[in-house]
């Protein structure tokens, strides 16, 4: 794999990641740039930055595919609220 080429500012190039991972297909341009860039830019052996950007974006591949899973996944969340969230590191601190 040529990693001097790619697409736009990517180092991989979509071609390449799809003879690979053949669901890159359906990741668009930009979102094909963002994993490549994980995938280049993850410390050399960490194999656990590796895993977790390809689980992550053949996730986002899968919604992608599906036109009723990426409909639902684009809508604006309403509804009731989830709730009071508790900050790290702040003792009783609750912001909702």
């Amino acid at each position: 794999m040529d990693l001097s080429s790619g697409l736009g500012s990517s180092p991989l190039g979509e071609s390449e990641l799809v003879a690979v991972l053949p669901w890159v297909r359906h990741l668009d341009a930009g979102q094909v740039d963002e994993f490549a860039a994980e995938l280049t830019e993850a410390p050399c052996g960490d194999t656990g930055a590796v895993h977790r950007a390809i689980v992550s974006w053949r996730a986002t591949a899968r919604v992608n595919a599906d036109p009723e899973q990426l409909r639902c996944a684009l809508q604006a969340l309403t509804g009731d609220p989830l709730g009071p969230v508790r900050l790290p590191g702040a003792a009783g601190a609750v912001r909702g």
